[in-house]
């Protein structure tokens, strides 16, 4: 298990400027919301690479370390742009705080969420 307050740090330094993980939302990268357990390909409202569909990953904290090592690598033609955290402290950390936030219901919950305009979402 990793150390919520640094994975909290990472997030917000390597992952935030894409994804959220308190909400619905998504404008640059998929919501984190209810991550755990859910199928890689199948957030509503954003467009997903045909290989992030294709492939199929069930998100557990293990595939979630594993594609965070290399994402393009786990799913190639993925539009995750995150080279990867090379440190497996600095996983640990990342996964241990988006599976406690992940768990926790989203501020927007039971509302559907609609883009911004501004905001367009990238394309497969």
């Amino acid at each position: 298990m990793g150390d919520y307050e640094r994975g909290k740090k990472l997030f917000m330094k390597r992952c935030a400027q894409c994804h959220v993980i308190d909400s619905i939302a998504c404008i640059n990268g998929p919501t984190l919301s209810g991550v755990i357990g859910r199928k890689s390909g199948t957030v509503e409202g954003y467009t997903h690479s045909e290989a992030s569909t294709a492939k199929g990953i069930i998100w557990t904290r293990e595939t979630l370390l594993e594609y965070l090592t290399d994402p393009r690598k786990c799913i190639p033609g993925t539009k995750m742009v995150c080279t990867g955290l090379k440190k497996v402290e600095d996983r640990e950390d990342l996964v241990t705080y988006i599976e406690v936030e992940s768990k926790k219901p989203p501020k927007d919950a039971g509302q559907k969420w609609v883009k911004p305009q501004g905001h367009p979402l990238p394309k497969s």
